[in-house]
């Protein structure tokens, strides 16, 4: 085992339990000292692994707020629109509970002591992916089953856990049978449209791939910043840039943990990745092949780099989220003292010294 694979993470630890679908990673600062709560999985046409529940809309999550902001990535596989979730999903939001009907891959930012719920997925059509974070090293949710009729309560799934106590006390529906029928929601009002972000915004500029979404403080007080983008066989939208190798980030480090999650796009093999990058680990540089599906967690201060994109032979999902309400990174040129080789590589230097992003392209990309 080499010194830090114990940061990259796949499949189930011993003691988790699976979901109804297939767990890629889960982790929180129990795992990671410094940590917040990330889980991601695959949710399939049909639920999984939890005898009686056959149907999707058998199930419905019931309304509940958490102590810190909560972002719920949904990331359709479809590869030739990346923007389809291949899935309809219902929630409600706000005190309200305003109805809204997800059909796209989307990021949701839910801010701390928000009410959401009820929580249902009507129909899955194509698998899709859900990556879920809370800004808090642990789990924290308080069930409000004072907003659902009490006729009503014993059939939705609720969870209470980290507000009066550290012990996670699950309610599932008493029985799994005929969907619950749920009281009528509010009309969308357009008061918490914002929240819900699909795609770019107006200025917002698409990196090498194909952008779901970003957010950071700017859109969202209290916000970290998260982003979501898919890459293909060949890089998009840099000028000059044919092949994956024609950059190499050079080594940098963050203020802040960062994870990173690289999600192939194959739902009956979930390990596969389609790609094949090397990444330097730690003030050694030790050089990591990745080809698999994994979320990486890096400490703050962490060296990593140089990292370079070898080939990707199918298309793919990345996920950036930094726990920082900015982006902080600091190109560490000392680590490559050769000048020509340094002239080979990207670096980026902004939120340590100062906010301004300063970004130096390898020569001969002219890249603006």
């Amino acid at each position: 085992m080499g010194k830090y694979d114990q940061f990259s993470v796949y499949g189930l630890k011993p003691g988790q339990k699976e979901g109804p679908g297939f767990t890629i990673a889960r982790f929180d600062g129990y795992t990671f000292e410094g940590s917040n709560e990330y889980n991601c999985f695959w949710l399939y046409e049909k639920p999984r692994n939890i005898p009686g529940w056959e149907r999707w809309d058998q199930v419905v999550y019931g309304p509940h707020v958490h102590k810190c902001p909560e972002v719920v990535y949904l990331l359709g596989s479809n590869r030739q629109d990346p923007l389809d979730l291949g899935a309809t999903v219902e929630m409600r939001y706000g005190p309200e509970m305003e109805v809204f009907t997800l059909t796209k891959s989307c990021l949701i930012y839910i801010p701390a002591e928000m009410p959401h719920g009820f929580w249902q997925i009507k129909e899955v059509h194509k698998p899709f992916i859900v990556f879920d974070v809370h800004q808090s090293p642990i789990h924290t949710e308080k069930a409000l089953r004072e907003m659902v009729p009490e006729a009503l309560r014993k059939d939705l799934y609720f969870i209470d856990q980290g507000y009066d106590s550290r012990e996670r006390v699950e309610q599932r529906p008493a029985e799994l049978g005929a969907a619950p029928a749920l009281p009528p929601g509010a009309p969308r009002s357009g008061k918490y449209d914002k929240y819900f972000l699909s795609g770019l915004r107006p200025g917002e500029r698409d990196s090498t791939g194909r952008s779901i979404a970003h957010i950071d403080d700017t859109h969202f007080e209290g916000a970290n910043e998260y982003w979501a983008h898919w890459a293909y066989e060949t890089p998009l939208n840099i000028p000059g840039m044919k092949n994956w190798w024609d950059i190499t980030h050079g080594p940098h480090k963050h203020k802040f943990p960062e994870v990173v999650a690289i999600l192939g796009t194959d739902p009956d093999h979930p390990e596969v990745l389609g790609m094949e990058f090397w990444a330097g680990m730690g003030p050694e540089k030790i050089m990591t092949l990745g080809s698999k599906t994994n979320v990486g967690f890096l400490p703050p201060h962490f060296a990593h780099g140089p990292s370079t994109v070898k080939k990707v032979t199918a298309p793919l999902i990345f996920i950036e989220c930094n726990q920082s309400p900015i982006h902080t990174e600091k190109a560490l040129l000392e680590m490559v003292p050769d000048p020509a080789e340094r002239d080979t590589m990207m670096w980026t230097d902004i939120g340590y010294e100062k906010q301004e992003r300063k970004v130096i392209w390898p020569k001969g990309l002219g890249y603006k």
